[in-house]
């Protein structure tokens, strides 16, 4: 039966070969198999108009006896094309007999029989050996020719340098990479003509980074040559016994003058030691420091008073600092004055610096562009309402910062560093601070009495508050977007300065209390060219909000946005009471003005008249309203139009997005009913609803 099967398999294949055999020979089951495995292989090149020869193949389908086996266990496998038009007969059992296997015989070379013998074979395998390699070199000469081959070196260099992506894991995650590999390595394994130009160029060898191992830290030291270096290390298991770090420092140490960017993103307890004596070294390349220290449990570490003593003669070019747990403030270090940016997070609940310590520290910062300073911890506060600053000194003025960013457990300092220095109107600062007194309850208590230190505040056009019982802020910024823009872009700020202060725990804001600051801080801004205001907080503080003062407050107002959130989740809850979208509307109707022909047309006379310039209305987290409701805002906004004698006034946007409360027939009625009442005085209405439940 297998016999039949075979030749019904030849006589199918046969037709595709050039002059096959009239009758196939009858071979044995395992000559057989051969033969029509390297038919079907010459068959397939043949569908490829390639010549027509076949390969060995690694195993027989048929029976999983490997080529080895069928050559011969003395054979050396190989994959080695036979030409089978040029065999007098392709399935001669006699022709596919070893040691040739259907190759043809080579004249000058030894018959199988001397093969076999130790000293003969030797000779062969070292002839095979010596082709090999004449092949390989044939081979790179070949390659040469290859167009890609001939690009200049520098080319290549330049094309390999942008498959450098470290930076991009930085920008990705700042606080802990997790670099697990250099991708641009994978260049290395291409050709050798590729690994010998990467090899011997030195700039690509100058972002190092080291996670479990300092193999490849050695060979970019060595690679590297007298390139400045990047050296970032972030470890997979920080609190092992077996961390990297202690050998980097051993490494790199004799390598400190080609650093030029150093970030240690997890130094332990117990590697802190190793850090500050590395860090005695001279860096006179070093532009960039970073440097985050963890506990023993991954957290902030606790118990160690860290303080670099960075001078400028050991670090004459150093331009940025981020230090995470370790601070470089305490006390004056000459470097201060030559840094362009500056970020410290102070972790231990311990004091860390003196009040006069931070002010001179600060002054000296005249060229800085970023200073952050996160859980600032002072040794004293000297309150404002015992006497003067500590230190009377000429206000410094920052000229160049463009990022100021300030977080104090204390309002006292907050004011003290204001009245120490002067934030450029392009700068964008935000100052936190908690209520750690009933004093503080006002935001503006924080604010100097001088405030031409802060042009920003005389100057804004966008105020934004956030008032809940847990956080209280405000933030003006000037912007260059157009008035009429209700959401300009945060491309278009020019620069901003924000307040804002948290309570602690228990300790949040009443209802009465949250509505008073939102009076305070709207009088912050007072006198400010504003055209948009936008209040987020809950029902119950904006039902008990004076909108008139918001009103009269920023006279010039064009764009006003009202967004409701619950109290806690920033979704609307069920306990909350949804407040009317006609809320404002009752402060902004002036009322029939029909008879009072003395008014004027806009102008000084028109003081009835609040916000005689806003244009646009966005109201969100409210509930859908009623027929009546927007009946109640046609009849405001009629008014409003009597009241500027302009016949074809309309207001430019009006937007409601109400809590949705899945009844979709009532959603649409109201849609339709707001549409109806308000499109002859509105140009553009929005009526939608919010994903959240009610």
């Amino acid at each position: 039966m297998r016999n039949d099967w075979s030749k019904d398999v030849y006589k199918r294949l046969a037709g595709c070969v050039s002059s096959p055999p009239s009758n196939p020979p009858r071979l044995c089951p395992l000559a057989h198999r051969a033969s029509l495995l390297a038919l079907f292989r010459g068959y397939h090149y043949s569908l490829e108009d390639e010549p027509l020869q076949f390969y060995y193949v690694s195993v027989d389908m048929d029976t999983g006896i490997s080529t080895e086996a069928l050559a011969g266990a003395g054979a050396i496998r190989r994959s080695t094309p036979i030409n089978m038009l040029s065999l007098h007969d392709a399935l001669s059992a006699a022709a596919l007999c070893p040691p040739y296997h259907g190759l043809s015989q080579i004249e000058h070379k030894p018959t199988a029989t001397v093969a076999l013998q130790q000293a003969s074979r030797a000779e062969v395998l070292r002839r095979i050996a010596e082709l090999e390699r004449e092949l390989r070199a044939s081979y790179t000469i070949a390659n040469a020719g290859v167009p890609i081959n001939r690009l200049p070196e520098e080319l290549l260099i330049k094309i390999f340098s942008h498959t450098q992506d470290v930076e991009d894991y930085l920008v990705r995650y700042p606080c802990y990479p997790g670099i697990k590999e250099v991708p641009w390595l994978n260049i290395l394994q291409v050709c050798r003509h590729w690994f010998t130009v990467a090899s011997n160029a030195p700039t690509l060898w100058r972002t190092l980074c080291v996670e479990s191992s300092v193999t490849m830290l050695r060979t970019g030291l060595l690679r590297s040559k007298s390139a400045g270096l990047t050296l970032v290390t972030s470890q997979d298991s920080p609190h092992d016994r077996r961390s990297v770090l202690p050998k980097v420092f051993d490494l790199v140490m004799p390598h400190t003058s080609r650093l030029q960017s150093v970030h240690f993103l997890d130094i332990n307890d117990g590697q802190a030691g190793l850090f500050i004596s590395f860090m005695e070294n001279d860096f006179p390349m070093l532009n960039e420091l970073h440097a985050n220290f963890i506990g023993t449990s991954g957290l902030p570490h606790s118990g160690l008073d860290l303080s670099l003593n960075i001078v400028q003669n050991r670090f004459p070019r150093l331009r940025q600092v981020h230090l995470h747990g370790v601070q470089c403030l305490d006390g004056p270090s000459g470097i201060l004055p030559q840094l362009q940016e500056l970020q410290v997070e102070f972790r231990d609940p311990t004091p860390k610096i003196a009040t006069t310590h931070l002010l001179t520290a600060l002054g000296q910062m005249k060229d800085a562009k970023k200073v952050v300073l996160c859980n600032l911890r002072v040794t004293d506060t000297f309150p404002i309402i015992s006497g003067l600053p500590p230190v009377l000194r000429p206000r410094v003025v920052l000229e160049r910062a463009n990022e100021i960013w300030l977080d104090c457990p204390h309002g006292d300092v907050v004011r003290h560093v204001l009245e120490s220095i002067a934030i450029p109107l392009t700068a964008q600062a935000a100052l936190y601070f908690p209520c750690d007194s009933v004093a503080y309850r006002d935001i503006r208590r924080v604010l100097p009495n001088d405030r031409s230190g802060l042009p920003v505040i005389s100057s804004a056009t966008d105020v934004t508050i956030d008032a809940y019982c847990e956080e209280i802020g405000v933030k003006g910024s000037l912007t260059n977007s157009p008035s009429d823009d209700s959401s300009p872009s945060p491309e278009g700020v020019v620069g901003c300065f924000e307040l804002r202060q948290k309570t602690g725990s228990g300790a949040g804001f009443t209802v009465e209390e949250a509505v008073r600051a939102v009076s305070h801080c709207l009088d912050v801004f007072h006198g400010a060219p504003i055209v948009r205001l936008r209040v987020r907080t809950t029902g119950q503080i904006a039902s008990r909000m004076d909108w008139k003062g918001v009103l009269e407050t920023y006279p010039r107002l064009q764009c006003l946005q009202l967004e409701i959130f619950g109290p806690s989740d920033s979704v609307m809850e069920r306990e909350e009471v949804l407040l009317d979208p006609s809320l404002l509307f009752p402060v902004l109707n002036p009322g029939d003005t029909e008879d009072d022909e003395e008014q004027g047309s806009l102008g000084k006379d028109d003081i009835g008249l609040l916000a005689p310039h806003l244009g646009s209305i966005r109201i969100s987290g409210t509930n859908a309203g009623t027929e009546e409701t927007f009946q109640r805002v046609a009849e405001c906004l009629e008014n409003r139009k009597k009241k500027l004698r302009q016949p074809e006034w309309r207001l430019e946007k009006l937007e409601w997005t109400w809590v949705k409360h899945w009844d979709g027939a009532y959603f649409l009625e109201m849609k339709a009913a707001c549409e109806t009442a308000l499109a002859p005085l509105v140009a553009e209405v929005i009526y939608s609803e919010t994903m959240a439940d009610p």
